[in-house]
């Protein structure tokens, strides 16, 4: 129901930092009008042979990284499984803010942005990317009505309220199939692109990229509550339970991918391909060691899983491993294919900080606006009673 707690105002804290922000923005929307404006050629360093640019990369990070939704909800609200009620709606945030950076980057890559709307109208359903496209733009879609559930708490409209609240079991079991399905599609892409280095190209790569989204989502969301809570002065510690727990779940998925990727090198006989010294197996090393067995191993030591510090190193090095494992998938095992490099102009540098510091400032207007940190109104109810927010001046 509507929160009583809030007045009608919203606020934002304009500090030095969001003033400096707020002023890089505007240099960004610069370079997006420009971009937009002029095309491509003009702005990127991508060429006929090179059509892979920085804007299409962060695609895949973005939506590896926005898996901390889908999976989290699937834990406490279809398992039913209480202890991740505290951070489920961080979770849920991170997540549609990741989409929200995915679909926008997409959309700046698109040559002929303004023919986005032609696959809704197009039925090409024997296209991989035809398939990312709507179940990435439904599941974005299904995000932003679950968020309006947060948002309607905070506005009194208590039909639309109430509306949301009936949806929601539909929306939330919709929400965890889609992104599933798109998750494992977009490592699909990457099966017919014979060009891959062996230890990045496999058959199971839809099934890597789709656990990989899983096992670091804990990760994401224990890294954010974290933050979240140091920027807002909240004790930590209220929410190292659940973030204990649901590490440890990553870990088991970490050992599961960690299984299926020896079983895959071993079948395919790509073990040469690791240890040959060239900078793509060098590069595979760096992801799978200090990225991903040092945390695996961290995670799965009480001591260290159950410390602060320990915790947050350990999904730092979780999330990197995952962002280095796009890297690596999308540009440094396809480099060896072409003759001409690539590397990004300070426009395509501006377009990706300029996104990523604008998903910073929304979630801090969103947690300082929403019942965000609080967990769901189940696990709010049965805290003490509720006091009155210190009201936060624009």
């Amino acid at each position: 129901m509507y929160d009583e707690r809030y007045t009608n105002r919203f606020g934002f804290r304009l500090t030095p930092l969001r003033w400096a922000m707020l002023a890089f923005l505007v240099f960004f929307a610069a370079v997006a009008g420009y971009r937009f404006a002029f095309g491509l050629g003009p702005v990127t360093a991508l060429n006929d042979e090179w059509t892979w640019g920085l804007w299409k990369w962060l695609v895949f990070p973005a939506v590896a990284l926005a898996g901390c939704g889908y999976g989290t909800v699937f834990l406490a609200h279809i398992l039913h499984i209480k202890a991740f009620r505290p951070v489920i709606r961080v979770a849920m945030v991170v997540s549609l803010l990741g989409y929200t950076i995915a679909m926008t980057g997409l959309l700046f890559d698109i040559t002929v942005y303004y023919n986005f709307w032609r696959p809704f109208v197009y039925w090409g359903y024997t296209s991989i990317l035809f398939e990312v496209l709507w179940c990435m733009t439904l599941y974005w879609t299904i995000q932003i009505l679950e968020f309006g559930h947060i948002a309607f708490e905070r506005i009194d409209a208590p039909r639309i309220y109430n509306l949301l609240d009936k949806a929601m079991p539909l929306l939330i079991c919709v929400g965890i199939m889609l992104p599933s399905l798109h998750q494992a599609s977009l490592g699909g892409l990457f099966i017919a692109t014979v060009n891959l280095y062996p230890t990045w190209w496999s058959t199971w790569v839809p099934w890597f990229f789709m656990i990989s989204s899983l096992y670091v989502g804990p990760a994401v969301v224990a890294f954010s509550c974290w933050a979240l809570a140091r920027i807002y002065g909240k004790d930590f510690n209220d929410y190292m339970p659940s973030l204990s727990k649901l590490t440890l779940v990553g870990a088991y998925l970490m050992v599961f991918y960690l299984v299926l990727k020896v079983w895959d090198l071993t079948a395919r006989g790509a073990w040469g391909y690791v240890f040959n010294g060239t900078l793509q197996a060098n590069m595979y090393l760096l992801e799978m060691v200090p990225f991903f067995l040092v945390p695996l191993v961290m995670f799965l030591v009480p001591s260290i899983r159950n410390s602060v510090g320990g915790l947050i190193t350990a999904s730092i090095l979780s999330s990197t491993g995952v962002i280095l494992n796009r890297t690596n998938v999308v540009f440094t095992g396809m480099a060896q294919a072409y003759e001409r490099s690539y590397f990004p102009t300070w426009m395509e540098w501006v377009g990706l900080i300029g996104l990523l510091v604008g998903a910073v400032l929304v979630i801090l207007f969103f947690v300082e606006n929403f019942r965000v940190l609080e967990g769901d109104p189940e696990h709010h109810a049965k805290k003490e009673p509720a006091k009155k927010p210190v009201s936060v001046q624009a």
